[in-house]
């Protein structure tokens, strides 16, 4: 059976200087994603595919999640 899951991004930087767009996640953000992943790892199977908007802090998420899984 295929299964789909739905991540929102970690935490990320406030708005400063740059666009919404190039916000990346603050270290605590990071640490959050890392431990989802991790979470999650233990619950589902390891994903085929992953799809992230291209903004800068839904990719960091996604590859946090994706090293975490080994992909």
């Amino acid at each position: 059976m295929k299964q789909l899951s739905i991540v929102r991004h970690a935490h990320a930087e406030h708005l400063m200087r740059q666009t919404d767009f190039e916000r990346v996640l603050t270290e605590p953000g990071r640490e959050e994603a890392r431990l989802a992943a991790e979470k999650a790892r233990s619950v589902i199977a390891v994903p085929d595919l992953i799809l992230s908007s291209p903004a800068a802090r839904t990719l960091e998420t996604a590859r946090i999640i994706a090293e975490v899984f080994g992909i």
